[in-house]
């Protein structure tokens, strides 16, 4: 088990901002996990919900707004943020240039 100082490490890493509509970045987000071969398994527009496969392992992105745009959180189901974080971190890059100057 991780102390809880990593896990809370772990849980900020998996949050970025951006400077865009929240339906906006949902849809851009959709097109990442697609472009990048993860299969979606669920998805709630209205929510701002992406469930998906990737790598053996489900995750789940939450799209949700800030006050100068959106927030997109990606999270692996089981809590296991030890296995394949390159997941997340290839989404987060491919949307790199609509992210917030504080990331």
């Amino acid at each position: 088990m991780l102390p809880i100082r990593a896990n809370e490490t772990m849980i900020s890493a998996s949050i970025k901002s951006y400077n865009i509509a929240p339906e906006e970045l949902y849809l851009r987000t959709l097109g990442v996990i697609g472009e990048l071969g993860y299969s979606v398994v669920e998805m709630q527009s209205k929510g701002g919900m992406i469930l998906f496969n990737a790598r053996a392992m489900e995750f789940l992105g939450l799209v949700y707004k800030s006050q100068s745009g959106a927030y997109l959180k990606i999270v692996p189901t089981n809590s296991d943020f030890t296995k394949n974080p390159e997941v997340k971190e290839q989404i987060f890059d491919a949307l790199k240039g609509f992210e917030n100057a504080a990331n």
